[in-house]
């Protein structure tokens, strides 16, 4: 049983770990946004303070490239937007 899980399944986690690991988000600055991004980014910074920016490529499902600002409201609330590189916003998330 100990040969199995070592190995069988301790390299098939393995595989999923790095599967996972390699989906994250790409963590970029405003400036390396489209500028339409940008727009609306500094848009919703009046309002609360911009956290940070990263880029999801869509890899898994071959879709366009979404980017993701996260800010932080009053009161510990915090939003994450799902911005389209023409500037569309795909999704708002209060947290």
């Amino acid at each position: 049983m100990k040969t199995l899980i070592r190995h069988l399944i301790l390299p098939l986690l393995g595989i999923v770990l790095v599967a996972t690991a390699s989906a994250k988000d790409e963590p970029i600055s405003l400036e390396q946004c489209p500028a339409p991004v940008q727009a609306v980014i500094r848009a919703y910074q009046a309002q609360a303070k911009f956290e940070g920016v990263s880029r999801d490529d869509k890899k898994k499902s071959g879709g366009p490239a979404v980017y993701e600002a996260k800010f932080d409201l009053p009161k510990g609330r915090k939003i994450e937007i799902h911005i389209s590189p023409e500037g569309k916003v795909l999704q708002f998330e209060e947290k």
